[in-house]
């Protein structure tokens, strides 16, 4: 125990003395993602881009997150919360609704985004979600209308 704690204060000295120690940061998860709205979203994000962002942001990723630290967030929280997500009938507000497998998709884009912000503005050093696979997707099979249907269609209209 004691060679495993000198081996620690060895490497902290050397994060330290090369300038690359970066002490823990207070800030909530919530408050970085607002920072992180306004500093680059909304700047390199296209407009649907950055309403679907901020909305699954503010609907469903700040609800987990919010009470923890940047620097609390690891690899498990965010495999917790994507599975969570892949459950039928997720609690959302007040109703319960099945999400796709992009939307879950979309999460992961979220979280990827910031964190490597977070980790590119020197405030954590690893990215929590750096090596969680993306979630696949499964589209969906479109039976198109056949034309018996599509007369029937234009008829209605």
């Amino acid at each position: 125990m004691k060679d495993y704690l000198q081996n620690e204060l060895i490497k902290f000295k050397i994060e330290v003395e090369v300038g690359e120690y970066i002490t823990p940061e207070k800030m909530t998860s919530e408050a970085f993602v607002k920072k992180w709205g306004t500093k680059h979203a909304s700047t390199h994000l296209a407009e649907k881009t950055l309403y679907t962002y901020q909305s699954n942001s503010k609907n469903r990723i700040s609800p987990i997150f919010c009470h923890l630290r940047l620097d609390q967030i690891k690899p498990l929280h965010i495999v917790s919360f994507i599975d969570s997500l892949s459950k039928e009938g997720t609690l959302q507000g007040f109703r319960k609704e099945i999400l796709s497998t992009s939307t879950i998709e979309i999460h992961h884009r979220i979280l990827k985004n910031i964190f490597s912000r977070a980790v590119e503005w020197k405030l954590i050093k690893q990215n929590p979600i750096a090596g969680i696979k993306k979630p696949a997707v499964k589209l969906k099979e479109i039976i198109p209308y056949d034309e018996t249907e599509v007369k029937e269609l234009l008829l209605a209209l």
